[in-house]
């Protein structure tokens, strides 16, 4: 192959990985096919995780991943993708994330070797920063506690964090991550703007992974991003039904379980029907990681019950 040939293969390599790892959308019941990402080849978390670098993302984005209600148009998919990822034409714009690196407990250590991720809740009135309109939702204060507590299915602040809790179990009770939760000190976020401000995680005053909620589009439409290692922050959209109780707040837990999978370092991935946690498409009817998915997050971090990797 030419040097030309090859340019052209490793642009439209990374265009169209980058287009699938842009968009997460939730579907009741069966799910999607795999049309529903057209153009995406990878069937795999295991398959993307072979790889030292299993997800591509633009830099300028820092790994943010939008998820999108069901019944989105496709077109406002299309443009509010565009307007986060700007131009997917230019390879130089890309950049190769992967597992952690550092946390608040130190090294991260080599592929496949286990560790501990703290994470924690922001305190409402924490900026959560942002590009201005059309291309992000502008800089809000975090108000996710008051969010939370005011969702009437929620009878405690105990019970929505525990629910957290339990999709932070989902992937720690199967792959070599122990998840810990934390107290929040209020330090700043990331700013995709000037990539300064990120506040990584020290042990007993804020998490690895920290927890926000802000306002985006309104009711549906994108639900929630995350961001990769070494930030994993995440923000929830302030104007979804969060508290929804079907399939034990399966709404909520798939979610949060979801975006945890972005949080550790794995991509969207296109497999046919509604069969892991990281489709673009949410499927009610299973709960958290599935084979694949644990696949894929044993490859980065190692088997929970087996820490010998010799």
């Amino acid at each position: 192959m030419t040097n030309h040939g090859r340019c052209g293969f490793i642009w439209l390599f990374m265009t169209v990985m980058t287009l699938c790892m842009g968009i997460f959308a939730l579907a009741n019941g069966a799910g999607k096919e795999a049309d529903s990402c057209p153009i995406c080849s990878k069937l795999s978390v295991w398959e993307s995780a072979l790889t030292p670098n299993p997800t591509e993302v633009r830099s300028d984005m820092n790994g943010r991943v939008c998820c999108f209600a069901p019944g989105t148009d496709p077109e406002y998919v299309e443009e509010v993708s565009r307007r986060l990822y700007g131009d997917m034409n230019d390879p130089l714009d890309y950049t190769i994330n992967d597992r952690w690196v550092s946390t608040a407990y130190g090294s991260a250590g080599g592929m496949g070797d286990p560790i501990t991720l703290t994470y924690s809740f922001v305190p409402d009135g924490v900026e959560v920063p942002d590009r201005d309109p059309p291309n992000g939702y502008g800089d809000h204060d975090s108000n996710l506690y008051a969010m939370m507590n005011s969702h009437p299915n929620f009878t405690s602040e105990a019970m929505w964090k525990g629910l957290f809790a339990e999709a932070f179990n989902y992937w720690g009770d199967l792959i070599g991550i122990t998840f810990i939760e934390t107290v929040d000190d209020g330090a700043t976020l990331y700013d995709p703007v000037t990539g300064f401000g990120h506040s990584p995680g020290v042990v007993g005053v804020r998490g690895d992974i920290r927890i926000a909620a802000a306002p985006m589009d309104g009711s549906s439409g994108v639900l929630a991003y995350n961001r990769y290692p070494d930030i994993g922050d995440m923000v929830m959209d302030n104007s979804e039904d969060w508290d929804a109780t079907s399939y034990s707040f399966g709404f909520l837990i798939n979610i949060i379980a979801h975006e945890l999978g972005h949080a550790i370092g794995l991509g969207h991935v296109c497999p046919n029907g509604c069969t892991i946690l990281m489709d673009p498409y949410l499927c009610s009817s299973i709960g958290g990681p599935q084979h694949d998915d644990v696949r894929g997050g044993q490859r980065l971090y190692g088997d929970r019950f087996e820490n010998n990797n010799t």
